[in-house]
């Protein structure tokens, strides 16, 4: 009993200490090292319009993006980029891909146009766009 009451003890003051570290702000630095690019989304073709929240492009996560037309990238290129759309909204399958714009294979600083008829988008590196498989 005594050993279980020491043993909870112990992990309260552990976690305790934890609550007082600073907080890491994952979404406002890249935490994979793969570099500093970033993206947004918005309604109209010339990214002036109903932008959304920037986005760290080395997180290949699914961004549901629907009827969006067009994004645009900021910071510093990190290497051969692509971008996997999907018809869904929950990338599910590539209905279509696009290569980075610039002749390295990175998406230039600036705004890119996209067709509205995607629900869903991830961005992947360091790859060619493979086939499409919906």
């Amino acid at each position: 009993m005594h050993s279980f009451i020491l043993s909870g003890a112990a992990l309260l003051a552990s976690l305790a200490s934890l609550s007082n570290a600073a907080a890491i702000n994952t979404t406002e630095h890249n935490v994979d090292g793969l570099g500093d690019q970033w993206a947004r989304f918005c309604n109209d073709d010339a990214c002036s319009e109903g932008c959304g929240t920037w986005v760290d492009m080395s997180n290949a996560g699914c961004l549901t993006e629907s009827g969006r037309g067009s994004f645009e990238v900021k910071g510093s290129a990190y290497g051969y980029t692509i971008m996997v759309e999907s018809a869904d909204a929950s990338c599910p399958c590539q209905t279509d891909c696009m290569d980075g714009s610039d002749s390295n294979g990175r998406f230039s600083i600036g705004c890119h146009a996209i067709d509205g008829d995607f629900g869903s988008f991830r961005f992947l590196g360091d790859q060619p766009c493979p086939a499409n498989n919906c």
